[in-house]
């Protein structure tokens, strides 16, 4: 059996002559391909060099390419370019003039932007991303302060209360203060401004164990041998109640007071105004000053009876008729509240008033006490009492003096 080798060499004797004819054949085809070749480079370099000896453009193409609008002399498929396409003018960094072969120099001149209306962005540009994007207004000078109303005798006393203020004269202060608060030609808003200063004055030298030599509204006690805070207040006759005497000296037990030991006894009594078109009651020293007045020492806001039943007049505080945590019974519906019940509605305390006017001298029932209702202080919401909240009613219970301390309703 022959070999695949044998057979392919044995076969060039008939059918090899036939493929070698053929192979000659292709080989003298093929030739004509470098002619081409030739032909077609020489073609392009002939080109080419007239292409450098005649540089001109065709005005059609010129035209097309500078008069039309950006992106417009490109085809639909924008910066594509086909096979030989030289790149247009858009395209080209740099713009090289040159003359053309029959004319003058052409010059390539930067085309203008077509108008059109300015956007917002442009007319007011992004601000700095640093710098704040709203801009802070222009501070406004400060307009030189009105007079306050009233006459100028009132203001006068403003002043000396402000000026003996800076001087650390409290006393003298308080003095010129109170006199302001009361003078017949204050306005509301001068009224108002005395109020908040003598109230501040009584926190640091009233309410407050400082002794001032110069306020006859306290006085300095020191601590004897058996000696207890209700017995010191009954020495002095002060007209207070021995709490108070705890309170102002921020005693925590009073069962441990020391011999020699000095504290600040006030001088009462004390007495209240209730101002109903204001929901507010303002407290009183029975200490004048020099135009004769009563020394205020506090404001407080109240509640006060539904309907505007709290009755006007004066009263006094009824003898044995201060309760703390007191068992209350509804005059309207019978109902009985215990002491120490959170329902209570008057709270922990209760002082209670006697009339002492025409007015007010057969009314009973009607007193000072506290709430558990703290939202009905500024409003019309008792049965006629006077409310307070729980803090406010126990500093009146402790400077409120029963047969001495009086309690007048104005409208």
């Amino acid at each position: 059996m022959a070999l695949p080798s044998q057979t392919s060499r044995a076969g060039l004797s008939v059918s090899g002559r036939s493929s070698a004819r053929g192979f000659s054949r292709r080989k003298r085809k093929n030739a004509g391909g470098p002619i081409v070749a030739l032909l077609i480079v020489g073609g392009g370099a002939a080109a080419l060099g007239w292409w450098f000896l005649n540089p001109g453009t065709p005005d059609d193409a010129l035209a097309a390419s500078t008069s039309a609008p950006d992106g417009d002399a490109r085809s639909p498929r924008a910066g594509a370019m086909t096979m030989g396409e030289a790149p247009r003018a858009e395209e080209t960094v740099v713009a090289v003039s040159r003359p053309t072969p029959s004319g003058p120099v052409e010059t390539t001149t930067p085309r203008p932007e077509p108008s059109r209306t300015r956007t917002q962005a442009e007319m007011n540009p992004r601000p700095d991303p640093v710098a704040p994007a709203i801009a802070a207004p222009t501070p406004t000078p400060t307009p030189t302060p009105t007079p306050t109303p009233g006459s100028a005798e009132v203001r006068e006393l403003v002043e000396l209360a402000q000026d003996r203020l800076a001087g650390n004269d409290l006393v003298g202060a308080r003095d010129a203060y109170n006199r302001a608060l009361h003078h017949g030609d204050a306005s509301a808003a001068q009224r108002s401004l005395a109020r908040r200063a003598l109230a501040n004055i009584a926190d640091r030298i009233t309410f407050s164990p400082i002794i001032v030599p110069e306020d006859a509204m306290s006085v300095r006690h020191v601590v004897a041998p058996g000696e207890s805070l209700s017995a010191i207040v009954r020495s002095h006759d002060a007209s207070i109640e021995w709490k108070l005497v705890q309170r102002v000296n921020n005693i925590t037990d009073p069962r441990r007071i020391r011999v020699g030991q000095g504290l600040k006894v006030l001088r009462g009594p004390f007495h209240a105004i209730v101002d109903k078109s204001e929901y507010r009651l303002d407290l009183y020293n029975d200490l004048r000053d020099s135009a004769g007045e009563r020394i205020l020492v506090a404001s407080f806001d109240v509640g006060l009876g539904e309907l505007g039943s709290t009755p006007l007049g004066s009263w006094v505080v009824r003898d044995s008729s201060k309760l703390v945590n007191p068992r209350w019974v509804n005059p309207r519906t019978g109902e009985i509240y215990e002491a120490d019940d959170p329902d209570n509605p008057i709270g922990e305390r209760w002082i209670g008033l006697r009339g002492t006017d025409d007015q007010t001298s057969l009314l009973t029932g009607y007193g000072i006490h506290g709430t558990i209702e703290p939202e009905s202080i500024g409003h019309d919401a008792s049965m006629g009492c006077v409310r307070m909240l729980p803090s406010d009613v126990a500093l009146m219970y402790d400077v409120l003096w029963p047969g001495a301390s009086e309690v007048v309703i104005v409208p």
